[in-house]
């Protein structure tokens, strides 16, 4: 069984590459079995649930979050090593 924590925001880290304007939400973390996993939850509404492909991640859903976050909640995980 897996073991879930959620971990502290505020220890977000981006490259500086990687403005608020480019990807404007809010980095969320959760603890999998030790490992350290982002994801990001927006809007609201049913559930949208995006899992990218290699070698994408959360941010290459960027233009579908802000197009569709007024009428969906929006989640995405990124998986690990990306």
């Amino acid at each position: 069984m897996s073991n879930l924590r959620a971990l502290d925001p505020d220890q977000e880290l981006r490259p500086a590459w990687l403005t608020s304007e480019l990807f404007p939400f809010a980095s969320r973390f959760i603890e999998v079995d030790g490992a350290r996993v982002h994801y990001v939850d927006e809007g609201q509404g049913p559930v949208l649930l995006f899992l990218h492909g290699s070698p994408n991640w959360s941010f290459f859903y960027r233009q579908f979050v802000m197009s569709l976050r007024d009428q969906f909640r929006y989640v995405a995980l990124d998986f690990l090593g990306f």
